[in-house]
């Protein structure tokens, strides 16, 4: 999918079919609309047409580097010490990772590979105007809506399901409480909009592709305007930023030591004024102009241990990579 030319979206604006986008500090950038053209046949020869790019390199944009492995430690003991000191229950440390060139034909396998493991997902390839492309599969949705009912998740901690079955995982108390965690904080959300009629489903375990994640449903009924404002207002949710979502928000933008960009963001389309679908953009990777890069992030509270949160984001990397 390629867009044009982002037009600035408004919830209390006129509502038209397309494809909105926001990046993780979205009080910097604000929330973008496109019109989308959207890929027919999805062959080497139509991407390279679409999303401008040679079948030997993905030249699109510049890319930061991450400060790299000992400033993630360092970062990860900074927010510990806040955790113990009260200031903060959770917050979600990220990186990115760089790897060399990709060609067309890998990201059209990519892609195909992450549609098919990735079922459950939204899957993505997209290039979107000052932003570059990016392509994804995640399995987190922020808010999706159609003809007045409405579904949220909250979805935390991260397995490697291996030869594990939904049944056989044991969570521990450091991951159920990080879960439960996003899940206060979207009642919060909900009570604060007057939605008190929602039904919750959960904890339960979540199965995508090779992890397993702690989920628990929403669902309610409300007007789409009501639901555009609730999906606003979400974002960041726990999952991506922490507890209490300012205090945490700080944090991430103080030390964490680059830009998240749409990774931990939110995209997703809007089919008509009674339906859209917005998911976090978790599980993603972008193309730069030297290769790709690969976000992964986790959550820490007061029993988080680096090293294992390191691991985690390791293995939320490999998710993608293993299909390139």
């Amino acid at each position: 999918m390629v867009c044009e030319e982002a037009i600035p979206f408004s919830v209390s604006g006129k509502i038209y079919p397309g494809f909105i986008t926001s990046e993780f500090d979205s009080k910097k950038s604000g929330i973008s609309f496109y019109k989308m053209i959207s890929l027919k046949s999805g062959t080497p020869e139509e991407l390279v047409s679409i999303l401008n790019l040679k079948h030997t390199k993905c030249n699109i944009s510049l890319n930061t580097k991450y400060p790299g492995k000992k400033h993630y430690f360092d970062t990860a003991k900074n927010a510990l010490t806040f955790i113990h000191e009260d200031k903060l229950k959770k917050v979600v440390l990220s990186r990115k990772q760089d790897f060399g060139n990709i060609s067309v034909k890998e990201l059209q396998c990519l892609f195909s590979k992450l549609c098919i493991n990735y079922f459950e997902s939204f899957v993505y390839l997209m290039n979107i105007p000052g932003k570059g492309i990016w392509c994804g599969a995640t399995p987190e949705k922020l808010l999706t809506f159609k003809n007045g009912f409405a579904s949220s998740i909250a979805l935390a901690a991260t397995r490697k399901i291996g030869n594990s079955t939904d049944s056989s995982i044991l969570w521990n108390e450091k991951e159920r409480e990080e879960q439960q965690l996003v899940e206060y904080f979207i009642e919060e959300i909900l009570k604060k909009h007057e939605i008190n009629n929602y039904v919750k489903s959960g904890p339960f375990t979540s199965l995508t592709g090779s992890l397993a994640h702690i989920a628990t449903d929403f669902y309610f009924n409300t007007a789409i305007e009501s639901a555009l404002n609730v999906a606003v207002e979400l974002h960041p949710t726990p999952a991506l930023s922490g507890y209490p979502q300012q205090e945490a928000i700080q944090f991430i933008l103080k030390h964490e030591g680059y830009d998240r960009e749409l990774y931990g963001g939110f995209l997703g389309p809007i089919f008509s004024t009674q339906e859209f679908g917005l998911f976090v953009n978790i599980r993603c990777m972008k193309v730069t102009e030297t290769g790709y890069e690969i976000f992964a992030g986790g959550g820490y509270t007061k029993d988080s241990n680096p090293d294992e949160e390191y691991l985690e984001t390791e293995i939320k990397v490999n998710a993608i990579k293993r299909y390139i």
